[in-house]
């Protein structure tokens, strides 16, 4: 994932570089502007990607108080169970499932590499193919 972000990076830098010798070329372009626009909407883009899914995750005391009310929750259950001389309950196994789901999708999902639901990254994989593609191109023109 660290080169992956690398040549993210890197494809960003050439991208703000053709941005800037457009911008030389001609100071009152419309199109350079709307470049510049753009690619500033896709670095910001960026950014939260990053912060979002590296930088930010579910505190300690959050995933403390889960477990808690996890397992206040189902000493409730199981005392109300006990009290109503109840044998076998399939509220029981499903309230146990219903929990056990619940704080597997919230792991999984602060799980910085993602887990079984991962958020795809193929717009910029095809961002950074078509700019290895073209980049060639742009150089000759210059």
């Amino acid at each position: 994932m660290e080169t992956f972000l690398t040549e993210v990076e890197q494809s960003q830098r050439r991208l703000w570089e053709i941005a800037v010798a457009n911008a030389l070329k001609d100071m009152n372009s419309d199109i350079s502007a709307l470049y510049i626009e753009s690619l500033n909407e896709v670095f910001k883009t960026h950014a939260i990607r990053i912060a979002k899914g590296f930088q930010e995750h579910i505190p300690i005391g959050i995933w403390i108080m889960l477990i808690t009310l996890t397992c206040l929750g189902m000493a409730g259950v199981g005392y109300q169970t006990g009290i109503a001389d109840l044998k076998r309950s399939l509220v029981r196994l499903i309230l146990a499932l219903s929990f056990a789901l619940v704080i597997a999708l919230i792991a999984d999902l602060d799980r910085p590499g993602g887990g079984y639901i991962r958020v795809t990254h193929q717009p910029l994989i095809d961002l950074h193919s078509w700019i290895s593609e073209n980049s060639n191109l742009i150089k000759q023109e210059n």
